[in-house]
């Protein structure tokens, strides 16, 4: 009966895969059980540059450097706190990406806070909000950004094929680009910390997630805040580093430079949808091609069993 019920959820995904020419990686898990892992022109195990995927990560370890005493959500850099990074209320622009190409740490932080603000309080999605919590994580953590991020969340939560721009991991096998970055944006640089700069593996952000719901990143109060609605958006809330649409919590990544990619995890039927792709964001407004597939398997969810 297993094998039946795995079968067609695998079906399943390969029709929706089908109808929209996707290419790319998708895993479903489902109470403890791998409904489907499978790669579609990619092998199952390609890691993908996942953007804004980072931003949770990132939140992760802000909150755990709070569990350790060593910030606060009211600790403020420049003129603004902790906790309006996290919830995009700060008042930066959307999407100046100041930050990247920018490798010194005093200037990627005076050349976010020149920028030019909207209100306070007011949801605006910033890049360089998060590359400003990098900044505060190296200070406050007393290490380098991506230090503390293997230390304090990829080894406690056993991701052993994730790691960080430019170089990945040793043995990464990592999806074609479209457009790599050049110049200075292709070294180590401030914006790719904390915003984006993650690469990973389908399977291994499924470990994330059952990482954090499981409490072995982040005490539960401390996941509870990552997961809280805390502003209302056209569509559910934003939360810290995560969205929350009715029961599903996601994350997702659009990488200007070509990768993408869907978390969405819904706690009430313990089911979790990965979807990662390389092929670019099309263009006049439609979603990319890990968010669409994504949101089809969501809708279909009741079939995946």
């Amino acid at each position: 009966m297993l094998l039946f019920f795995l079968a067609a959820a695998v079906s399943l995904v390969d029709s929706a895969a089908r109808a929209q020419h996707f290419r790319g990686v998708v895993r479903v898990e489902r109470a403890g059980k791998v409904l489907v892992d499978k790669g579609y022109g990619e092998p199952a195990d390609t890691t993908f540059w996942v953007a804004s995927i980072s931003k949770s990560f990132t939140a992760a370890l802000v909150l755990r450097l709070r569990e350790q005493g060593k910030l606060r959500l009211e600790d403020r850099v420049g003129d603004v706190t902790v906790d309006e990074l996290l919830t995009h209320t700060s008042g930066l622009p959307r999407a100046a990406y100041a930050a990247e190409g920018i490798a010194d740490i005093d200037a990627a932080q005076r050349t976010v806070l020149a920028l030019p603000r909207g209100p306070k309080g007011k949801f605006a999605y910033s890049n360089d909000g998060y590359s400003l919590l990098a900044i505060v994580a190296e200070r406050k953590g007393g290490a380098p950004f991506f230090e503390l991020l293997q230390r304090e969340i990829l080894d406690r939560a056993g991701l052993r094929h994730t790691g960080f721009w430019p170089r990945c991991f040793p043995g990464a096998r990592v999806a074609r680009l479209t457009r790599p970055p050049q110049g200075d944006r292709a070294r180590e640089n401030w914006g790719f910390k904390g915003a984006e700069g993650i690469c990973t593996t389908a399977q291994d952000l499924s470990r994330f997630v059952h990482a954090l719901a499981g409490g072995r990143l982040l005490s539960p109060s401390s996941v509870d805040l990552l997961w809280q609605q805390t502003v209302k958006l056209s569509e559910g809330f934003a939360g810290r580093g995560f969205f929350v649409d009715g029961p599903t919590i996601w994350t997702r990544g659009t990488e200007d430079y070509g990768h993408n990619g869907v978390v969405k995890w819904i706690p009430s039927e313990q089911l979790l949808i990965v979807v990662l792709s390389d092929v670019p964001e099309p263009k006049a407004d439609r979603p990319a091609p890990s968010r669409a597939l994504g949101d089809v398997l969501e809708a279909r969810r009741a079939e995946l069993r």
